[in-house]
């Protein structure tokens, strides 16, 4: 597949982002046949599945159908087929059903859930090894002895398939799934998954690489765990835990914690793919125009009139400047933060009055982790973690915050968040913010431990940026009607909105 120009464009924008007799049955969600067939073992009792490590091993039994989502009880886990679109179908592996999380719109990454498409028109056709299950635009294979996946089109062609040995399993918390590459004969390219780590910098193409899926300030700072191929198809993985992605020998997505949750689109165009990928985790939304324009950033604790007086040389000088960045300065502590103006800012309101009146925006710095002399300490603490159990990490060293980690997952903690931001800053002009250090808070003693809404720190690192920006953005919107420009350290699925 040739890339032309918007496809290129389209990639930059991306790093800124089934042994039963055979028979016959037509699926569809308001057909006489939506039934849910019980899965049994080839004696004639239900299966549990077994809580065993490895692959996650052969068919026991057939299927069972609800609406566009087929499951497949396997010797040692549940797989289960959602088919989103007939080109699009999510899949997810587990031990057994329970295992499955619920989905949350909390967490901000998909938009669009399965309850939220269309019934899609299915066939299944056993073929005594495999069965073969069809749409108008894509067939899936799923191999009765191992569950490996083969996803063709509608000519037949392949288009990607699991690898014949170890395709997909679980081991402890750890969950991988394999595809081989070079499928269709075509040596393959990679593309997508959000910005290169600085060791990486100038890598677009992943072939014979691994893309780590875990920010660090030396490393990663936004991650979108959805790669582009150029034999025609995309694959989203839908969860936010510690892993990689390899393109090597083979094509290998791995995961500590949660579950194998991916979601695979066909286009062929990577127009589609994004496309639907848009439709599933949202677009970008517009920017304010200042945004587009040249930042300045004051020095570490710069007055409020010497940042006056900053912007005044540069205008004097021609040079015309869209915001401004007040960095840590203006609280009155920063590590953790209080939310609350420092004595450098006597007037605040003023301030930001003047700087508006040069035709200039306000950015200030912070960071989401409470300190005991906030305000809102005491508030938010039932909903937050202390840091104590957490740290920052920034190469070799580690910073103990002394403050609160708040689970942004929860909307009384979301809220008590903003409510000191509307008092102190929104009401008063503010336009924006600079939200740092959520990219190495959390280090590897400290994956286990729960917050309050439920997520291990593990699947949280990832999201909190994301989950700290799309608060602050939400509200602005909501109760000021006002499009906000911020800078974050971590970045995930979902910022894009």
């Amino acid at each position: 597949m040739k890339l032309g120009l918007l496809t290129r464009l389209m990639l930059t924008v991306l790093v800124l982002c089934l042994a039963l007799p055979t028979h016959l049955i037509v699926l569809a969600s308001e057909s006489s046949m939506d039934h849910v067939e019980q899965i049994e073992d080839r004696g004639g009792s239900a299966v549990t599945a077994a809580s065993t490590t490895g692959t996650i091993g052969e068919l026991i039994g057939t299927y069972k159908k609800s609406g566009s989502k087929i499951t497949l009880q396997a010797k040692n886990g549940v797989m289960t087929l959602n088919f989103c679109k007939d080109n699009m179908v999510r899949v997810r592996i587990a031990p057994t059903e329970k295992d499955f999380l619920a989905d949350n719109p909390n967490l901000q990454g998909i938009k669009k859930f399965d309850s939220d498409y269309d019934a899609v028109a299915l066939t299944v056709n056993d073929t005594g090894t495999a069965l073969e299950i069809k749409t108008d635009a894509l067939t899936v294979l799923v191999n009765k002895s191992t569950l490996a996946l083969t996803y063709k089109d509608k000519s037949g062609s392949v288009i990607a398939k699991n690898t014949a040995a170890n395709p997909t399993g679980f081991e402890g918390e750890g969950k991988w799934v394999n595809f081989q590459r070079d499928a269709t004969g075509i040596e393959e390219h990679f593309y997508g998954l959000g910005a290169a780590p600085t060791n990486s910098f100038n890598t677009v193409d992943w072939r014979n690489q691994t893309y780590d899926l875990w920010m660090l300030d030396t490393g990663v700072h936004a991650i979108t765990p959805l790669y582009y191929s150029t034999a025609g198809y995309g694959i989203y993985l839908n969860n936010s835990n510690k892993g990689s992605i390899s393109f090597k020998n083979t094509c290998s997505i791995e995961v500590e914690g949660g579950e194998l949750d991916y979601y695979f689109i066909y286009g062929p165009s990577f127009q589609n793919i994004q496309s639907d990928f848009g439709k599933l985790c949202g677009t970008i939304s517009m920017p304010p125009l200042s945004s587009l324009g040249l930042t300045y950033r004051g020095a570490l604790n710069f007055t409020d009139q010497q940042l006056i007086s900053a912007i005044e040389d540069f205008q004097k000088a021609g040079i015309a400047v869209d915001t401004v960045g007040v960095e840590p300065g203006w609280q009155t502590a920063t590590y953790p933060c209080t939310y609350v103006w420092s004595n450098k800012f006597p007037n605040p309101a003023a301030f930001i009055e003047s700087i508006h009146n040069l035709g200039v925006k306000v950015n200030l710095w912070e960071h989401p982790f409470v300190s005991e002399k906030s305000p809102i300490h005491q508030e938010i603490l039932p909903y937050s973690l202390m840091s104590e159990a957490l740290s920052v990490n920034s190469g070799d060293k580690k910073y103990g915050f002394e403050g609160l980690v708040p689970d942004f997952t929860l909307p009384k903690s979301k809220d008590i968040y903003w409510n000191i931001h509307k008092e102190n800053l929104a009401s008063i002009g503010v336009d924006g913010f600079k939200i740092d250090e959520t990219d190495s808070w959390v280090c590897g003693s400290e994956l286990d431990i729960t917050f309050p809404g439920g997520l291990s720190a593990n699947a949280y690192h990832n999201i909190m940026g994301t989950l700290t920006v799309n608060n602050m953005a939400e509200r602005y919107k909501s109760e000021y009607n006002k499009r906000i420009f911020t800078f974050s350290r971590g970045n995930y699925t979902g910022m894009q909105r």
